[in-house]
């Protein structure tokens, strides 16, 4: 397993001696009608380093970074003969282990749900769309890895709107 750390003004990655990981997921479509579909998913992960001493820190039996305890969706989507279709979607990430190495512990980045919407119309081969993503615009971080001096975290992007049109062959 692969481990990012921050050394002499460089990213590097190195690799654990051993490590493991146990999940299981589970995603589900039913059609209410013809024109109604219900999604859900759902993950969950186990992971953890085995054998991994960086030289600084031993991370035996630690989650390993960047890795969400669990994963879930539930969904509906609207489609209507003539072409017209509505989608909504909402998604949520468990916690997200990391190292701080400022404060020399093991930390978790918080949990989070999003929800997104897609309506559309489908003719003749074209899709066109608009859609909003994290319609709440939620702030999350997704990721975060740090050493003494430097940090780096990632966050999820703001609410977002946007058009597409899209062909199939």
């Amino acid at each position: 397993m692969a481990h990012l750390k921050y050394e002499n003004d460089t990213w590097v990655t190195d690799n654990a001696g051993g490590s493991h990981s146990l999940g299981a997921e589970l995603e589900l479509t039913y059609f209410l009608t013809d024109s109604i579909e219900l999604t859900a998913a759902f993950g969950i992960i186990e992971a953890e380093y085995d054998d991994y001493d960086d030289g600084s820190v031993v991370w035996d039996g630690e989650s390993i970074q960047n890795t969400p305890s669990y994963s879930a969706r539930i969904g509906a989507a609207y489609y209507h003969p003539n072409g017209f279709y509505a989608r909504g979607d909402v998604r949520s990430q468990g916690e997200v282990p990391y190292y701080d190495n400022v404060d020399a512990e093991f930390r978790e980045i918080d949990d989070y749900i999003t929800a997104d919407i897609k309506v559309g119309y489908r003719f003749k081969g074209y899709d066109i769309y608009a859609y909003c993503n994290n319609l709440t615009d939620e702030e999350y971080m997704t990721s975060f890895v740090s050493n003494s001096s430097k940090s780096l975290a990632t966050y999820g992007d703001p609410r977002t709107f946007g058009i597409g049109v899209r062909y199939s062959f």
